[in-house]
This record gives structure tokens, sequence and C-alpha cells, in this order.
């Protein structure tokens, strides 16, 4: 048996925890393991960098709000909610601010601290923006070793580096 307390102890925020737990529906058994755990944990940190990108505005995602009420609706399924807030996210069509909107109206819901972070981009450091933009230098001129190489420095320093087609993210370790 496991406490909150004891997985807070080992490093996890709570909030994924309960990303953990709303990926599955509460008729089945969930099997708890620290893999899923991290799963939950790096999914969570991908949906709060995407978060930070959006902004909050009138413009929603309508189409996703109603398939995310369905979803709520056909006997409280959770993890369908939380597959389309992913496919809304990754709507290409969406703009920022209809992703924004319909985000912190699903996190009013979910109980993500979503809300909270829509818009707020994380302040990132001269240093380390210099150190990605040589990294991504590196790439563009296939030199991987080097790449790799200022991927580390980057982490050495506290910071992540994710490569998503046509972006970069950098958010903090």
């Amino acid at each position: 048996i496991f406490t909150l307390q004891d997985l807070i102890d080992r490093g996890f925020d709570p909030m994924v925890f309960r990303y953990f737990v709303l990926g599955a529906h509460y008729r089945t058994l969930l099997n708890f393991t620290f893999e899923g755990l991290d799963g939950a944990k790096n999914s969570l940190e991908r949906l709060r960098q995407l978060g930070r990108s959006f902004e909050s505005g009138e413009a929603a995602a309508v189409v996703y709000e109603e398939k995310f009420k369905e979803a709520l609706r056909n006997d409280l399924n959770t993890p369908s909610a939380l597959a389309v807030m992913w496919e809304m996210v990754q709507d290409k069509n969406l703009s920022v601010e209809a992703k924004g909107s319909s985000l912190r109206r699903f996190d009013s819901v979910l109980g993500l601290g979503l809300s909270d972070i829509i818009g707020k981009r994380e302040e990132v450091p001269e240093e380390i923006l210099v150190l990605v933009k040589n990294r991504e230098k590196a790439r563009q001129a296939k030199e991987w070793k080097q790449a790799d190489e200022f991927r580390k420095l980057i982490e050495d320093r506290g910071w992540k580096v994710e490569d998503v087609p046509g972006d970069v993210f950098v958010s903090k370790k």
C-alpha cells in the first residue's frame, strides 16, 4: 500500500496521481505501477507545456467540448474524456485561443490545475535559450554528437528539451 504522501516523497506531484487515476474507467480494476505513474507524469508535463502555449479568450473548440461532455455522460468515461482533450490540444486547425478556453473548461471538470498555467509561459533563462539555439543549429547541420552535448549541458542546468514536429519545447526538469 502506498499513500499519497509516499508518492510525494518519491517526487511525484499529486496531480500526476490524479491524471493516472483519470486514465482508467472507475468500473475497471486499476493496476498501479510506478511505470504507469511515470507515464502519467510525462503526459501531464506535456499537457502543461502545451497549456502554457495557449491563450484563453472568447473562442472555443465547441465540437471537442461536445465530445468531452458526451464521454462524461457515457458512464463517466474519463479515459475517453482525456482522449478527446488530447485530440483537441493536438488539432492543428484550432487557434491557441480556442484550445486555451476549452482546456480551461475541461480542467474545471478534471481538476488538474491546468487553468492556472494556460498562457503563462515558463521564463527560460537567456543562457538556456542560447544553448537550445546552438543545439538546433547542430541538429540542422546533422552534427548529432554536438547536438547531444548541447542537450546534456541544458539538462545539467535543470532544463529539458523536447523535439516535436516543427518546434522545440523547453521546460524545467
